[in-house]
């Protein structure tokens, strides 16, 4: 008898709740030059704003070239690939990794702006890679390398390093991998993003084979390797080797 009144209370309280109103208002401020700041909150701001702009705005190496994303290939994808590679590679020797003949793979979706000539800021590294995305590292079949390329073509090219091949009509011709035919019996190392080994950009080719996740950021490694350089006295020089030529 109990449970049966505790089942009527129940419901008779979810009717009421459900048929209650909750009135809101809200007030439409309209930013114009009319607005007064808020000192208080302007202030913290402030504090924020310009330590952020400090560790922004620290020169971390120079370009000698402008260099832009655009497909099949451009500058850009191909530094940005190389950085992969490097980064991709260093971290799988600290670590004691096996590696095989090695590609790195961005999606060119990712580059979401140009590197310009002259000093490269921290800022500059944000700008051309603003999300969270981390290098992850797959081991993978000549099968499955092939399938991975044919979809770099079907998307009209990727931001790619350690792999040339020939676009015809959005089809993978004349594959390389470090200037050989890719062999069935060997296996491949692959080192990208997160995003695309996750099936981003459609590459659901990758969705099934297990990504070692190195836990470091693209945007982190970028910015390392371009320290790094600076270190050793050299600039950002734009790749010039074709990897990706489009005849029709």
């Amino acid at each position: 008898m109990l449970r049966r009144i505790g089942i009527i209370i129940i419901v008779i309280y979810s009717s009421i709740a459900a048929s209650a109103q909750v009135n809101y208002s809200a007030l439409n401020i309209s930013m114009n030059a009319q607005v007064q700041p808020e000192f208080r909150i302007d202030s913290i701001v402030r504090l924020y704003a310009d330590s952020l702009t400090s560790i922004m705005d620290r020169v971390i190496g120079y370009c000698t070239e402008t260099m832009s994303s655009k497909r099949p290939e451009s500058t850009l994808m191909r530094f940005v690939a190389d950085v992969m590679m490097s980064e991709g590679l260093r971290y799988a020797e600290e670590n004691k990794m096996e590696v095989h003949e090695a590609i790195s793979l961005l999606n060119a979706g990712g580059i979401r702006a140009s590197m310009k000539e002259g000093k490269v800021m921290v800022r500059n590294i944000f700008e051309i890679s603003p999300f969270e995305n981390s290098i992850v590292i797959l081991e993978l079949t000549a099968r499955q390398l092939r399938d991975v390329l044919y979809h770099v073509a079907a998307r009209g090219g990727e931001a790619v390093a350690g792999v040339t091949m020939v676009l015809d009509d959005r089809q993978a011709k004349k594959i390389k991998v470090h200037g050989e035919n890719i062999d069935n019996d060997k296996k491949y190392t692959l080192i990208t993003l997160d995003y695309v080994a996750s099936g981003g950009d459609q590459f659901k080719c990758l969705t099934q084979i297990p990504a070692h996740n190195t836990g470091m950021l693209f945007r982190d490694a970028f910015i390392r390797y371009v320290e790094q350089l600076t270190a050793e006295g050299k600039q950002i020089v734009p790749p010039t080797d074709v990897r990706i030529t489009k005849i029709r």
